[in-house]
């Protein structure tokens, strides 16, 4: 009878110890994929379907925080609704719809934040009333460089 007891409080604390291990496992994981909020400096390069020439480069400077994770630049967003974002560990997606006047724009992203780094990129359909469909591709590189101002 008492071998049976000790195998049962062996189990038990095995089953303690393996409980609390996993936890350690999730809540480190949970630590490293943390991304850094704070000001990042931001390239973006486009590239629409439409011109056949490189666009230039834009470079933002912008406050990642954890209420606005996405890399784009926050000017102009009247008639928008970025909707839909997500975050799983360092990966951020969104979804973003926008209308004005009788012209729309849909698109979606996603970003990868590493560190003092991110990568990211996002796809645009543009149209409407007197334009020309247009298909449009961003590449974000960042790295950040310290806190908001």
């Amino acid at each position: 009878m008492d071998r049976h007891n000790n195998i049962n409080i062996l189990r038990r604390n095995l089953f303690s110890v393996c409980c609390v291990g996993l936890g350690l496992v999730f809540l480190l994981s949970d630590a490293q994929a943390r991304i850094k909020y704070g000001l990042w400096e931001i390239s973006i390069h486009a590239q629409m379907d439409v011109m056949p020439t490189e666009s230039p480069q834009e470079v933002i400077q912008k406050c990642i925080s954890k209420e606005d994770l996405t890399p784009g630049n926050t000017i102009d967003k009247d008639g928008c609704d970025q909707s839909k974002v997500t975050r799983k560990g360092d990966i951020v997606n969104w979804t973003v719809s926008c209308s004005r006047d009788e012209h729309s724009m849909t698109g979606n992203g996603l970003v990868v934040y590493s560190g003092n780094t991110l990568t990211g990129n996002a796809q645009f359909q543009a149209g409407g009333k007197g334009l020309v469909s247009m298909k449009m591709k961003l590449l974000y590189k960042g790295k950040r460089l310290g806190k908001c101002k």
